[in-house]
């Protein structure tokens, strides 16, 4: 997902579930959210920590979120730019 809004995921979580059941799921999809133990800690290295687990984690993807795709930034370059409306 390119640009999808993080409220719009918890918001179809919780509609998604019956009113008992909500804040179960919303937990659960935030703790498969986290870091791994290792970008966690790479994440909290002062300077350049936050940059990098941040990198990791696009290289890595995250799994039952998203899985990286090499091609989507590459092929951007060559596409050609429409003009900004003015």
């Amino acid at each position: 997902m390119i640009g999808t809004s993080i409220g719009a995921i918890d918001a179809g979580i919780i509609a998604g579930n019956w009113l008992d059941q909500r804040l179960q799921r919303l937990q659960e999809f935030w703790r498969r959210m986290r870091y791994d133990p290792v970008t966690q800690f790479v994440s909290e290295l002062p300077g350049w920590g936050v940059i990098a687990a941040s990198a990791m984690t696009m290289m890595a993807g995250v799994r039952g979120f998203f899985a990286p795709n090499p091609w989507a930034c590459s092929a951007c370059r060559w596409l050609p730019r429409r003009p900004a409306i003015t």
